[in-house]
């Protein structure tokens, strides 16, 4: 009974059961009935922990969009922000990261900065249909460099979105996610 209820607290169990039940397999509370949900949730178990490799995590589980740029950090710090502007966005917000390491933490951090976009005809449609979402935004787009290569990256609004559940937000999800993937890809 400890693998069922390992595998009953991951609900995996139960599906089990309901996939037994929908396929008209024999299931029944007996102990044949009870073990061969057990064995069948445990092949489901095992094959998800098989998907949880970096191809999984790189292709399903991404939230952001990124592209290495031949820039030095500071010009593409400037060209994203004209990009961005050029797809109807103005950064709110910059926020320089290796300063704030540097005078709170006394830390040498590389070049690193937030950069708080938004569009303000998508951010009213977003808080028409919904008032809760702007705790998703701005949308965050960052620069940084790592070692001599510099990276341009935006948040993937799909992603940031996917938890609510509000049709009209993913509509706009989808075109400011265009809009953000236009602008990385100019730079």
């Amino acid at each position: 009974m400890f693998l069922p209820g390992i595998l009953g607290n991951l609900g995996l169990y139960s599906g089990a059961v309901d996939f037994m039940e929908e396929w008209h397999m024999l299931f029944s509370l007996s102990i044949g009935g009870i073990l061969e949900a057990t064995i069948i949730s445990f092949v489901i178990f095992t094959h998800l922990l098989s998907c949880t490799t970096d191809r999984y995590l790189n292709n399903i589980m991404k939230y952001g969009y990124n592209k290495k740029t031949p820039l030095p950090f500071a010009e593409a710090v400037e060209k994203i922000t004209e990009t961005l502007s050029a797809e109807g966005f103005g950064v709110l917000t910059t926020i320089d990261v290796k300063a704030t390491m540097q005078k709170k933490l006394n830390l040498d951090y590389e070049p690193y900065t937030i950069l708080g976009a938004c569009n303000p005809t998508f951010a009213h449609q977003a808080l028409e249909a919904e008032k809760e979402i702007g705790l998703l935004l701005p949308c965050n787009v960052i620069v940084y460099q790592t070692g001599d290569e510099v990276y341009v990256s935006a948040m993937l609004p799909s992603a940031a979105m996917s938890a609510v559940e509000n049709n009209a937000i993913k509509s706009v999800a989808v075109e400011v996610e265009r809009k953000l993937k236009s602008a990385i890809d100019a730079v």
